[in-house]
């Protein structure tokens, strides 16, 4: 026995009727509806959704549906998620002039070709086809060019398949993309990748910090004040001057100035470079 408000539709799936939609959403009047969420319900004829003239966002996914046709007079459709379906065409969706998102991965759709009737949506601005972490894709995305062939032929696209391709942060995208090209092993033979220099002349390098038994029981951030030329702790004058170095507080002791200042700047300039 079906539930209430469900018919059988096509190959033994449901079938969307009034009584469904009314129950799911509480409206009495299905124009009235704005967001309709209608997953994994075992879909296969989206039968009288297209009277929800209103409809804004929709989702769809995890269904058995193979057409789309009813959405066609969907106009204010705004967002639709129809993946993990069984689609092989989206052309219902050529009318939908308002529709920016669309989830349809998870489909049987083989070419980019059978993307060309998105090619007249003015607000499509994201797309996904493949999902890799609920592991759904499209067989025309088993070709590595493909999201650059979608690219071509939808020129106003902002994200694919969850990356920006236009605008700030798709060069970062594009940036992660070469790296995790360039670190994959290739099986191709040829020439070794070159091992990487280090960005500083080895004469422009700071010298090495000494050992913990050179330094003696001081910690590391105290070694380095300590390292300063004698001269030197009057810039620091007067009194116990808190240095954050680090984590830790070191209180520098009030010292006398030299008889020459010019002499002691040149030495503590000298010091701090060593530091």
């Amino acid at each position: 026995m079906e539930p209430p408000g469900e018919k059988p539709g096509e190959a033994g799936g449901l079938q969307i009727t009034p009584q469904l939609l009314k129950l799911r959403t509480g409206e009495f009047s299905l124009e009235s509806i704005l967001l309709l969420k209608l997953r994994c319900l075992g879909l296969a004829d989206l039968g009288c959704l297209g009277e929800c003239l209103g409809l804004e966002w929709l989702d769809l996914s995890g269904n058995a549906l193979t057409h789309l046709g009813p959405l066609a007079s969907l106009r204010q459709l705004a967002v639709l998620n129809v993946s993990n379906n069984q689609l092989t065409g989206l052309e219902p969706l050529a009318t939908c002039e308002n529709l920016q998102s669309l989830n349809a991965a998870g489909n049987l759709l083989a070419t980019p070709g059978q993307l060309q009737c998105l090619a007249g949506l003015p607000c499509l601005e994201y797309l996904r086809l493949r999902d890799p972490l609920a592991r759904l894709s499209n067989p025309l995305c088993a070709s590595p060019s493909y999201r650059a062939a979608v690219r071509e032929l939808l020129p106003g696209l902002k994200v694919i398949d969850g990356e920006r391709v236009i605008g700030r942060g798709s060069e970062f995208y594009q940036l992660c993309r070469d790296l995790d090209s360039s670190l994959r092993p290739s099986s191709s033979p040829g020439p070794r990748a070159t091992e990487a220099q280090p960005w500083v002349e080895p004469a422009l390098r700071a010298p090495p910090l000494p050992s913990s038994s050179e330094r003696g029981p001081w910690p590391r951030t105290a070694w380095r004040v300590a390292s300063l030329p004698p001269h030197s702790s009057w810039l620091l004058h007067p009194g116990y001057w808190p240095c954050v170095l680090g984590h830790c507080f070191i209180p520098i002791l009030r010292a006398a100035p030299p008889h020459d200042p010019s002499t002691c700047c040149k030495e503590a300039l000298k010091g701090l470079e060593q530091v």
